[in-house]
């Protein structure tokens, strides 16, 4: 955020569907460690400056609202593969539409092996599965459930075992 001295996305909330991703970033990880992006999100709501303070607290910068798809009244769906010449393969893809008794559900997916730009142990990537029923209740509303399923890759960058005997 351009003027306000705070680095990462610690001017800006980012919340989905209503709900905060993360409250306050945390020293070691960054929001975007807990949210990935897919098929499975429609147009995002963006409140920038003062006002964001209205929506959620520490966000001077803004507040980003990632909203996720709806099954709507008839059955719907995409699919994307992307990648590039270093090896990196990525697969989106979401399907939605009516169920039973008024329910309708959408479900989405993504997932990614990015060997990266250098040599490494073992690739980048992982996957996350998202699962979304609503059920309209008439005047009284909309019961919304969702489930999101998110693993990373298994590197591990902040440990090494290590063997040493000394003698005295």
């Amino acid at each position: 955020m351009r003027g306000i001295p705070l680095d990462g996305y610690r001017a800006a909330a980012i919340e989905e569907d209503g709900l905060p991703v993360q409250h306050n970033t945390l020293p070691w990880t960054d929001v975007d460690q807990f949210i990935r992006p897919d098929l499975g999100l429609e147009p995002v709501d963006y409140v920038r400056g003062g006002p964001s303070a209205i929506f959620a607290s520490s966000a001077p910068g803004g507040i980003l609202n990632l909203r996720t798809r709806r099954g709507g009244d008839r059955r719907a769906g995409g699919w994307r593969i992307g990648g590039n010449s270093r090896g990196l393969v990525r697969v989106d893809g979401y399907a939605g539409g009516p169920a039973v008794d008024g329910w309708h559900v959408m479900t989405s997916g993504t997932m990614t092996r990015d060997p990266g730009v250098r040599r490494i142990a073992a690739p980048l990537g992982g996957w996350q599965a998202r699962l979304r029923a609503d059920h309209d209740l008439s005047a009284r509303g909309r019961l919304s459930l969702g489930v999101r399923l998110q693993r990373g890759s298994r590197r591990r960058t902040s440990w090494r075992r290590s063997t040493s005997s000394s003698s005295t």
